[in-house]
């Protein structure tokens, strides 16, 4: 579970300044790093040791989204590889994750550098996001801020081309996300960790409760039925198979099972009995069917709900019972009235 918390995030820049120039800076010179960014850094001290020992302990104010915030963090200096890491120590980061370490390597490149920044993270939980945006803001330099508009242009792009072809089951798991490399991952998890996964045929899982399960997870579209029929192992046969393609099963649980084919299903005891469903789902994955009571009434047959089964009925002739609420139909679901509910009270 922990380590699905944990991340990491990389990037680089091509710098007009050396490398050593770069490392000098955040070596020594942090504290100039108001003068050149005043809009994102208002400010940096020394909270513990000096501008320039590794161990040294600084305190940042900076505001990000318009939102002032601070960071404390404590310096580590490689001096041989060129490698500073900044280690997160207090501040607003840890309001969301439980790490947050900042690495910045310089390397030559032509009369400038190459600098790749890192960060290192571990969220407190797995609806935080990833640190995209602190990503930015260490990153936003007047230096690189051409690079960066550019990079920013190709984001939204991808950002748009992934959204819009996006299911709506899905849509509300990565509005929020600024990265098209996290709405991938996120899609990418949401498909596949529980996308294989089946019922225990041996964990004592409730009727009920598997019920709710299914029938809540289902959209109006995916009413008419649902089934796992599994390599012919279920009693069902599947006529008139053709392949289906986008469609997607969300449970309640928010595990996607997508569908594999539709076709027709013929129920019922007898050749004279017979209901005819069609717009059946195959859902591998699933281990119960599941059966639209609109599309039985279709047919012209009755369902009738007992307190322990439901039946079936055909050729009803008569039906003779106290009738205690009563509603009307429309498409595929059943109102009933909430005057029909409430019985009147008459004066005497």
């Amino acid at each position: 579970m922990a380590d699905d918390l944990k991340g990491k995030l990389e990037t680089e820049l091509e710098l007009k300044s050396t490398p050593d120039q770069f490392f000098n800076f955040w070596k020594v010179q942090v504290h100039q790093a108001p003068d050149h960014t005043p809009a994102n850094v208002q400010g940096v001290k020394v909270h513990e040791g000096d501008w320039e020992t590794s161990g040294s302990i600084k305190i940042w104010d900076y505001t990000i989204d318009g939102k002032p915030g601070v960071f404390k963090e404590r310096i580590e200096i490689d001096e041989e590889n060129k490698i500073v890491k900044l280690i997160g120590l207090d501040g607003n980061v840890f309001k969301i994750y439980k790490v947050y370490n900042g690495i910045w390597h310089a390397t030559p490149k032509g009369e400038g550098s190459l600098a790749k920044l890192t960060l290192e993270y571990e969220k407190l939980n797995e609806t935080a996001p990833a640190p995209h945006i602190y990503m930015d803001f260490m990153i936003n330099t007047p230096e690189n801020s051409e690079p960066r508009r550019k990079w920013k242009i190709k984001c939204g792009k991808a950002l748009f081309a992934l959204r819009t072809s996006i299911s709506k089951e899905f849509i509300d798991h990565v509005r929020d996300i600024s990265s098209p490399k996290e709405v991938w991952e996120t899609l990418e998890r949401l498909f596949s960790k529980k996308i294989q996964q089946e019922l225990d045929a041996n964990e004592k899982i409730s009727e009920a409760r598997l019920r709710r399960f299914l029938i809540r997870g289902l959209k109006k579209e995916y009413t008419p039925f649902v089934t796992p029929f599994k390599d012919g192992q279920n009693s069902l046969q599947l006529k008139k198979v053709r392949q289906h393609k986008g469609a997607i099963i969300v449970t309640a649980d928010n595990s996607a099972y997508p569908v594999a084919k539709e076709g027709v299903v013929k129920i019922g005891m007898d050749d004279k009995s017979m209901v005819k469903l069609n717009d059946v789902f195959h859902v591998p994955g699933l281990k119960r069917n599941l059966v639209s009571v609109s599309q039985i009434t279709n047919s012209g047959k009755y369902v009738l709900f007992r307190p322990k089964d439901v039946k079936v009925l055909d050729n009803v002739k008569t039906i003779s019972a106290d009738v205690v609420t009563s509603g009307e139909r429309k498409g595929s679901l059943c109102y009933v009235s909430r005057r029909s509910l409430c019985k009147e009270d008459k004066p005497n």
